[in-house]
């Protein structure tokens, strides 16, 4: 069985960063309605990425009980560390650029734009999902989490995690298989929150495999939430247009700077 199963230092590989939720759900970070509306950032920063540049099309559906289903296309330029690009093309003519601790939001057909600044660097979309499911070297032990069950269950290897001095906190489940992280799992220890992000349709992209269906849910007292993110066309260590690179907004359009 001991054979069957990997060594406590391909375990490690487990991305770290899974210790916070991959993906936060709780709303719309492409589409808010204005800026101070809660949104669904993840936690992580593209400082881990193993790629300088990445351009992808995208898809998002986010699902809560009660409410319509609120969907999202664009297309994004991730262009290093704390900055990214994103262009919604629907439900509206939206643009998003992320640099430190500064966010940016412009409505061209509406003519206004906020910059939202906030004390630490604004978490991205997308991309830390991405960099979740790819590197595997960075375990979660960095962090202080530790290894307290390993299992095979069929083709999956199957990880529980928990910290020494917040088991209260909860637990971790993360699944391997074929050497592509395929779920994270967590479970609050009052079993009153509970999220699970599944990485399907991992493609192979200058050696390196990124999913391109990333399907979070989260259960909580409030209820079910459900999003998928569904990625296309992408592409990494690319040239970025230079419009991109120096986005500005118009300088004919006042820019409503708020803290956040």
């Amino acid at each position: 069985m001991i054979q069957q199963l990997h060594s406590a230092k391909s375990m490690l590989r487990l991305l770290k960063y899974l210790a916070g939720v991959l993906l936060l759900i709780g709303g719309n970070v492409f589409s808010q309605g204005a800026p101070g509306q809660s949104g669904g950032l993840s936690v992580l920063s593209g400082k881990e990425a193993p790629f300088s540049t990445m351009y992808g099309a995208f898809e998002r559906m986010y699902f809560a009980e009660g409410a319509a289903t609120d969907t999202t296309r664009g297309e994004f330029y991730f262009l290093g560390e704390d900055q990214i690009y994103v262009r919604i093309h629907y439900p509206l003519n939206q643009i998003l650029a992320i640099d430190g601790n500064e966010t940016t939001v412009y409505y061209p057909d509406a003519r206004r734009a906020f910059r939202l600044i906030s004390e630490n660097p604004a978490a991205m979309p997308i991309i830390p999902g991405l960099i979740s499911a790819i590197r595997y070297e960075n375990g979660m032990s960095d962090i202080g989490f530790e290894l307290t069950n390993q299992a095979v269950n069929g083709d999956t290897i199957v990880t529980t995690w928990h910290h020494p001095e917040a088991r209260e906190v909860g637990s971790y489940e993360l699944g391997e298989v074929e050497d592509r992280l395929a779920y994270s799992l967590f479970e609050n220890a009052e079993s009153s929150i509970f999220t699970r992000t599944d990485f399907k349709d991992y493609t192979d992209i200058q050696h390196i495999s990124f999913p391109t269906i990333i399907r979070s849910l989260l259960q909580t007292s409030q209820g079910l939430s459900r999003e998928h993110i569904k990625l296309d066309k992408l592409d990494i260590n690319l040239s970025v247009p230079q419009e991109i690179v120096g986005f500005e907004v118009p300088s004919s359009i006042r820019v409503e700077r708020r803290r956040w």
